[in-house]
């Protein structure tokens, strides 16, 4: 495959000549661009677009950080994302961690270097005074309420709907509840806000045991309510994170037989309908398609998407 070096020196001119060619070309005499663009077809050469974006300091390409897309709450902000980048000609590129910190870190060094035109963090481990940090090479996005922090945010209010939820399980007489979450409060705001909310409600913090972590997928929900169900039989209401994860649910306490306690959802899903299930609404395609927009424009803002709870 040939390269720039190929190109230069059969056509007899030097990098930065052949550079300009394919960057500037309005700087470089007709001549001289013409005979350079006659080597560049003979020899197929094809200038390398990141190469090109990086050597005029500029980027078409959003990164998007996220700790994986098996969560239906990353799937849609994804899907807004790609939703809002499609007309505007920028590419978006997905940065998976699994919560690791050297995987974020290695992506904000390459956002230094100007790979990508802005950065969305649906997710992260790293403190946010290290991403704020980075804030002056770029937009950089996160998915959540960062109060008066200069850096770009959009997020979901949440602590009045997961309130508005928790008090209609409470009306209807349910007293032992269980709550699904991906991670644990000592790393996940949003988990923080619904024990908080469920302490505000019930007037007692969640036991411990009631709480279950590591649950992405609908056959996390399934594997979850069997351990529940098997260790805890008082349990009557199951708080999933999704109503995939909810379906999950669902199917365990069917298939064991037993009582069926009530559950709710997140996110609307089309598996929460058809199970004519309770869920909340966070509007994440909309807050995809929010972020997606302030990636890639200047400034330091701050916006609210306004949240749902949907009860069936």
């Amino acid at each position: 495959m040939a390269t720039i070096h190929d190109v230069a020196r059969i056509a007899g001119f030097s990098l930065g000549t052949v550079s300009n060619v394919i960057n500037r070309p309005e700087r470089v005499a007709p001549k001289t661009r013409q005979k350079i663009e006659q080597v560049m077809a003979e020899l197929n050469y094809t200038p390398n677009a990141m190469a090109r974006g990086l050597s005029l300091g500029q980027s078409r390409n959003v990164g998007v950080v996220l700790p994986n897309s098996h969560h239906p709450y990353f799937a849609h902000i994804v899907n807004g994302i790609t939703d809002a980048a499609f007309p505007t000609g920028y590419r978006v590129t997905l940065l998976p961690t699994n919560y690791l910190e050297e995987f974020e870190r290695q992506y904000l060094r390459e956002f230094q270097q100007k790979m990508y035109a802005g950065m969305i963090f649906v997710s992260r481990q790293l403190p946010l005074t290290e991403l704020e940090s980075y804030v002056r090479y770029g937009q950089v996005v996160t998915c959540e309420n960062v109060g008066d922090r200069q850096i770009t945010s959009v997020y979901s209010d949440r602590t009045a709907t997961y309130r508005a939820a928790l008090r209609w399980i409470w009306t209807r007489g349910y007293r032992n509840v269980a709550i699904l979450g991906l991670r644990g409060p000592e790393h996940s705001e949003t988990t923080r806000d619904l024990l908080a909310a469920y302490e505000y409600v019930f007037h007692a913090p969640l036991s411990e045991a009631r709480f279950r972590g590591g649950v992405a997928t609908r056959q996390d929900g399934y594997a979850a309510a069997q351990f529940l169900a098997t260790t805890d039989a008082q349990i009557d209401f199951v708080m999933a994170n999704g109503d995939d994860i909810a379906a999950g649910v669902y199917a365990a306490y069917k298939e064991l037989g037993g009582p069926m306690p009530g559950i709710m959802g997140t996110e609307n899903q089309l598996s929460g309908q058809l199970l004519h299930l309770p869920t909340i609404n966070h509007h994440l395609e909309t807050l995809g398609h929010i972020a997606f927009n302030q990636a890639i424009r200047p400034g330091i803002r701050h916006q609210l998407v306004k949240s749902d709870f949907v009860a069936r």
